[in-house]
């Protein structure tokens, strides 16, 4: 998602004085907390360990999926969506990777269909890793913008 994107709409406002409109840009960061709100608003949480939930959620021409990890342990999330067929993936691949750390949530994928017609089939593997554990390599398959919609943040207390 390109962060100077301007939203198609119209506004209509009726006043007796003059006003002055203008398009403002939005930030990302508002934009992503905004889509995790309505991701744990609206979809049912799955627990795969204990303190850690999955969302799923379907609503009109889009899939959105997260992580919340409020364990200490860092967990990897392998969604692959490879065998569905109609959809488009924000990460520009339907296979991701995401290392989501303790203490963090993070959109891992936002599917959408251009037409309206497409058929989902979603895999997930989980992986947990102890506090100690030291974990190299890639933390995220494809890798993610620095500040993107897919940037973890941290889970208000």
């Amino acid at each position: 998602i390109n962060a100077e994107y301007m939203g198609d709409y119209s506004l209509s406002i009726y006043s007796a004085n003059p006003i002055l409109v203008r398009p403002i840009p939005y930030d990302i960061s508002c934009l992503r907390k905004s889509l995790q709100l309505t991701i744990t608003t609206m979809a049912s949480p799955s627990e795969i360990f204990p303190q850690t939930w999955m969302y799923t959620l379907s609503k009109g021409n889009g899939i959105y999926i997260m992580c919340i990890n409020s364990s200490s342990c860092s967990v990897e999330v392998n969604v692959n969506c490879s065998n569905s067929r109609g959809l488009l993936s924000t990460r520009e691949s339907l296979a991701v990777i995401d290392l989501v750390e303790p203490k963090k949530k993070q959109i891992l994928m936002i599917l959408t269909s251009p037409t309206g017609a497409y058929s989902s089939s979603t895999r997930y593997k989980y992986r947990q890793f102890p506090p100690i554990m030291i974990i190299n390599g890639p933390r995220h398959q494809p890798p993610l913008e620095e500040y993107g919609i897919h940037t973890s943040d941290n889970i208000e207390q």
